[in-house]
């Protein structure tokens, strides 16, 4: 097939939906042609060349000019209608609805050209968006427009199907192909990379708590900084990781202080996603005790959580807030604990219990690997996908 991708980003690490336009587009080259239309400003990322997931065939990435709303839309459109003709482009999939639906939804009208639209949950508007002010109004529209003439709209967890649903998006539009990552990529760490860390953070010898994420109040770590004299209390060689940056990062420091826990307490600030993996493998358990935030005309939650999947997949154990589509990344008692992300006493609780029942967080890791390697990866994810666009290509 000729695939045309259009995208909000492709940058690992800046976030969970340029991970999973990066992970799909490198996924679906392996077999099929894919034209890759992103933002001028997003950064360039190397695309493997080897191993299991290399990229075989080419992917053309074509830069958008950077351009504010409503012209970003008209940007869009024009570039997409040029890949399409250039490259006979038999099909769109858009990984963000936001400018990109709204362009790919005129160059069907004009062109014929199907597209399909993945949907996550932050982006998706919640019906009171429609009565609050005309812009807001507009874009709610413009939402159930995009998804409702989409030949398909792939929803990465059940919530996320449920807010689509409630947005007023048919549901037999709608098909729930989970999040994935490749096992693979996740493997094995340099050892000495990791035992660098080790020292450069001085934390030899010490029981590690990771969180790794943009530093937002939707991630919880509010609550899990909290929890932490309650844990060292239990744990008293446990510290705490948080690997990340964002617009909370100062009031999340300024917490640590305030709870004398500078010293239990680190905060690493951006890390390249090549530099993850030996993160994952240093710790001895991960923590995100991801909440729900409401505000009018928005719901601010994860819609899954790719960094779950990322700990398991190094067999590490999780705790996770039990909100949004993280009990479709999370199995309660199975790969980790889902906990009430409000309840402080819950969150330390569940990570003294792993820190000090090493049987069972090995055992809970190793599942969680396990189910990686059986379900939760992009081979068959992408499977799914292309039998989805497949029909829709077939269909047109």
């Amino acid at each position: 097939m000729r695939v045309l991708v259009a995208a909000s980003g492709y940058d690992p690490s800046r976030g969970g939906i340029q991970t999973y336009t990066y992970d799909l587009v490198r996924s679906l080259s392996i077999r099929d042609q894919v034209v890759l239309v992103v933002p001028q400003e997003v950064a360039e990322v190397e695309w493997p060349t080897h191993g299991p997931q290399r990229v075989v065939s080419m992917v053309s990435v074509e830069r958008l000019p950077i351009s504010r709303w409503p012209l970003d839309i008209l940007v869009s459109f024009l570039y997409q209608s040029a890949m399409i003709k250039r490259f006979s482009i038999q099909v769109t999939l858009v990984t963000h609805w936001a400018v990109n639906g709204p362009a790919a939804w005129w160059c069907r009208r004009l062109f014929s050209t199907p597209y399909v639209v993945t949907a996550h949950a932050r982006e998706i508007l919640p019906r009171s968006a429609s009565n609050a002010g005309w812009f807001a109004h507009r874009q709610f529209r413009s939402m159930q427009r995009v998804f409702n003439s989409a030949s398909c709209v792939l929803a990465v967890s059940r919530y996320t199907r449920q807010r689509l649903e409630k947005s007023g998006v048919r549901p037999d539009h709608i098909r729930v192909v989970p999040n994935a990552v490749n096992a693979k990529d996740f493997a094995v760490a340099d050892k000495d990379e990791v035992q660098a860390l080790r020292e450069r953070w001085r934390i030899k010898g010490k029981r590690v708590i990771l969180s790794v994420g943009r530093l937002v109040k939707r991630k919880g770590l509010d609550a899990a900084i909290r929890a932490m004299p309650l844990i060292t209390a239990e744990v008293p060689g446990a510290v705490y990781l948080i690997v990340g940056s964002g617009p909370e990062e100062q009031s999340l420091c300024a917490l640590a202080q305030s709870l004398d826990m500078e010293d239990r307490i680190i905060f690493t600030g951006y890390v390249p996603q090549v530099d993850l993996l030996n993160y994952y493998h240093l710790c001895d358990m991960f923590v995100m005790p991801c909440r729900e935030i409401v505000t009018p005309g928005r719901i601010d939650a994860e819609g899954f959580g790719i960094v779950f999947l990322e700990a398991n997949a190094c067999s590490k154990p999780v705790v996770a807030g039990r909100s949004g589509g993280v009990p479709d990344a999370v199995l309660d008692s199975q790969t980790g604990f889902l906990v009430d992300p409000l309840d402080v006493r819950a969150i330390a609780q569940a990570t003294v219990r792993l820190l000090t029942d090493r049987d069972l967080a090995t055992r809970l890791g190793e599942n969680g690997r396990r189910r990686i390697e059986k379900e939760m990866n992009w081979t068959r994810a992408v499977q799914v996908i292309r039998d989805t666009v497949s029909r829709v290509v077939a269909e047109r």
